[in-house]
């Protein structure tokens, strides 16, 4: 079941079902009126929300890496703070 592009509108099914994230609007599926397009308030707010989780978390992880080298923590642990640090 793919997507079929008509006249600049997606549907996976004609008429009844759009792409995916997109808002059907008077039968029709413009790539335009996204989930995110029609609610910018909230979309703006879970954007705001996940960079400040992002930005927490990298801290959280820099500060436990800090405390597993001065306790003289496992490699093993040293390596997946790292790595946690070098994902986020």
């Amino acid at each position: 079941m793919g997507a079929r592009l008509t006249s600049g509108e997606c549907y996976l099914v004609q008429g009844t079902t759009c792409c995916y994230g997109i808002v059907m609007k008077n039968e029709r599926c413009f790539p335009t009126t996204t989930y995110a397009s029609l609610h910018l308030e909230a979309y703006d707010a879970y954007v705001g929300v996940c960079a400040t989780m992002g930005l927490v978390l990298f801290l959280a992880c820099i500060r436990k890496l800090y405390c597993i080298q001065r306790v003289g923590g496992s490699a093993i642990q040293k390596q997946v703070y790292s790595l946690l640090i070098v994902a986020s």
